[in-house]
């Protein structure tokens, strides 16, 4: 075998492997994204219970503490939207709230609370940290500084594109009051999901066809060159015969 034979060979294997694992891979996300999203195109973990003696529970850093099973490896405009669902557990409304960090600290500063430093929302584990004070605070929803609230009876539902900065959610009682406790969920939508779906399973289509080109023509022999054609051969016929003329009888005059 030629030594080009071998090296398209060689070549073709080299292709195939990462043309089978982005296939692999676009064909995985394809299944998660069409059997583990809801009619809205969500993401979402089951219900947790949360809760707080105090007067609000925060989670700074919405990225990390809520969107960290997503969010961690989407580029940061990937169009990602939060949805962030809760139903108070209390007779007084419920409201939720996402405001710049800096604001949010200002508004409850001395107010006694509790932080969410980690949610585990598979495991259905929520760990808090206390902060202690004295200060009673104002209701919630008469504060201008949200970039997107939600408050009322029954399941609220809060969306929120997910943008650069540092960011907090505020979950409260409507009329400010203590304590609160919630049944809340999380979820999020990607809008770089389908073209990074449909990116890894083109190009893995495109190795997977060159690879098995190369392949082909590696393996693919040489065939013989066919014998030249024999000449037909000649046949000699011999000459015709005449035959002499017949004699009669001679004709009387």
């Amino acid at each position: 075998m030629r030594p080009a034979k071998i090296l398209a060979i060689i070549l073709g294997i080299l292709l195939a492997l990462p043309g089978l694992a982005l296939v692999t891979s676009g064909g995985f996300l394809l299944g998660v994204y069409a059997t583990q999203r809801d009619p809205s195109g969500f993401f979402a973990t089951p219900d947790q219970q949360v809760g707080s003696y105090g007067f609000a529970l925060t989670a700074p850093n919405v990225n990390a503490t809520f969107g960290s099973r997503w969010v961690s490896w989407v580029p940061a405009r990937g169009n990602v939207t939060v949805r962030i669902e809760g139903d108070s557990m209390l007779p007084a409304p419920l409201f939720i709230g996402i405001a710049p960090t800096g604001r949010v600290s200002k508004y409850l500063a001395g107010v006694p609370r509790d932080r969410i430093i980690r949610i585990d929302w598979m495991a259905g584990s929520v760990e808090y940290s206390h902060v202690d004070g004295t200060t009673l605070p104002s209701a919630p929803g008469k504060q201008s500084f949200w970039v997107a609230k939600e408050q009322g009876s029954g399941t609220r539902t809060l969306e929120w594109k997910l943008q650069q900065g540092d960011w907090t959610v505020v979950i409260m009682n409507a009329d400010a009051s203590a304590p609160v406790a919630a049944t809340m969920s999380v979820g999020a939508r990607f809008g770089i999901l389908t073209p990074v779906v449909v990116g890894l399973t083109a190009g893995g289509v495109v190795l997977l066809v060159i690879a098995a080109t190369l392949i082909v023509l590696g393996a693919r022999r040489r065939r013989p060159p066919a014998p030249a054609p024999r000449p037909p051969a000649v046949t000699r016929t011999p000459p015709p015969q005449h035959a002499p003329p017949a004699s009669g009888p001679p004709t009387r005059r």
